[in-house]
């Protein structure tokens, strides 16, 4: 039983890594002309590392490698892909992901320590695992306190790991995959997206969690449905621009093929 209990983390940790990679260097080999080789050979080696990491009691080197992999993945998103619409759906993927994960980890942990304010061990978990603690301390003078984590990761314009500010970079990279003077359905899902957070206030999101995730989780449902239609839906394509066999390609996958 006891090695039961150690190998069960390790499994789980291994299995959830390794789902996302794979599904990102799936993805990655969908658009691959798209992207440059350094990027590709960076999600390809990682996903290679993961599938293949032997066993190991502690958790914590093989989820910094994964981490840290991901950092530079990231990295060489930014520096050497062309900022082009092609680069703008895979920012606006980042960020409307991170913006839906960061509701969730704030809301349900604010549902969870509703009886519990005080517990700053746990809040300064919750900072940390957004790589948000520095920034927080920067900030903030008195310890960690529920409210200033609400208003830090959900409602700061100007941090990046906030849920308000990757709605922003979200709804800019739709502006420019729109292009002037179209107002998509998708721009304006995300624009009431932004506005939600621009509104809150951190009291009444402390003490109104679950019904914030759920109205941000609709927001969400919605973006997803108007992204479908607008952006991958074959009738929305030129008919000029097909694929193979003569089948319409989204737009974003019809740069290099």
């Amino acid at each position: 039983m006891p090695c039961a209990v150690v190998i069960s983390p390790w499994r789980a940790a291994r299995q959830t890594s390794s789902a996302s990679v794979s599904a990102a260097r799936l993805a990655s080999q969908a658009v691959r002309p798209s992207l440059p080789s350094e990027l590709y050979e960076q999600v390809n080696a990682l996903h290679w590392r993961v599938q293949e990491r032997p066993w190991q009691p502690d958790l914590y080197p093989f989820l910094t490698d994964v981490q840290l992999s991901i950092r530079l993945v990231d990295g060489l998103l930014e520096d050497t892909m062309s900022h082009n619409e092609a680069r703008d759906f895979v920012r606006l993927g980042k960020f409307l992901e991170r913006a839906a994960n960061v509701t969730v980890l704030v809301t349900r942990k604010s549902a969870e320590l509703a009886d519990h304010l005080e517990d700053t061990l746990e809040w300064t978990a919750v900072l940390k695992s957004a790589f948000a603690f520095e920034s927080y301390q920067a900030r903030y003078s008195g310890g960690v306190t529920p409210e200033h984590v609400i208003e830090c990761l959900l409602l700061d314009a100007a941090l990046p790991r906030s849920a308000r500010f990757a709605a922003a970079v979200a709804l800019e990279s739709v502006t420019r995959i729109d292009g002037a003077g179209r107002r998509s359905q998708p721009r304006r899902v995300l624009r009431r997206l932004e506005s939600m957070f621009e509104s809150a206030e951190p009291q009444w999101v402390a003490s109104n969690a679950r019904e914030f995730e759920t109205q941000c989780r609709a927001l969400l449902r919605q973006l997803e449905a108007a992204m479908r239609e607008t952006y991958f839906h074959p009738s929305k394509v030129p008919a000029g621009v097909l694929g193979e066999e003569g089948q319409a390609m989204p737009q974003q996958q019809q740069q290099r093929t």
